[in-house]
């Protein structure tokens, strides 16, 4: 009888065990290659480069990635005389665009990665701006990461 209890306390144990929720809430699941966080809603968004350009003659290094999810996109560019794993600042070297923009705001992009032979670029940001809809204002916040997206 004992034995019979005791198996049963496990069992009970292990069904408890496995009905708990190990993952990292902070981290949403992304089947894309850019989690963003939208005014502090989660969302899987797809990042694309839109275009690149690389003249040593300026110098000048650009490139513009566009972050498309459920119910729309964004553009953040990066304009500077090389890219390399560094963090840059909103305004200054970095562009960041949306619908309905019509104030400037603040932020940073930070690449982690850049392999121009393997043409991929990696990072991470946290931006701000105001934006304007139905004449009313209101501000637009986000941040997320991007990760081997081809260029």
């Amino acid at each position: 009888m004992k034995n019979f209890l005791l198996s049963i306390q496990i069992m009970l144990f292990l069904v408890l065990l496995q009905s708990c929720d190990l993952t990292n809430d902070d981290v949403p699941a992304c089947d894309k290659n850019a989690p963003i966080s939208l005014n502090e809603s989660d969302r899987c968004a797809n990042a694309i480069a839109l275009s690149y350009s690389n003249d040593p003659q300026l110098p000048m290094e650009q490139i513009t990635l566009r972050f498309v999810f459920g119910g729309g996109t964004f553009q953040i560019g990066l304009n500077t005389s090389s890219i390399t794993a560094k963090t840059y600042s909103y305004p200054g070297n970095v562009d960041f665009s949306f619908p309905e923009l019509n104030k400037g705001g603040s932020g940073t992009v930070t690449i982690t990665k850049i392999d121009r032979e393997a043409r991929k670029i990696s990072g991470s940001f946290n931006l701000s701006a105001e934006a304007a809809a139905n004449y009313t204002a209101y501000d637009y916040q986000v941040s997320g990461s991007f990760t081997d997206v081809s260029f």
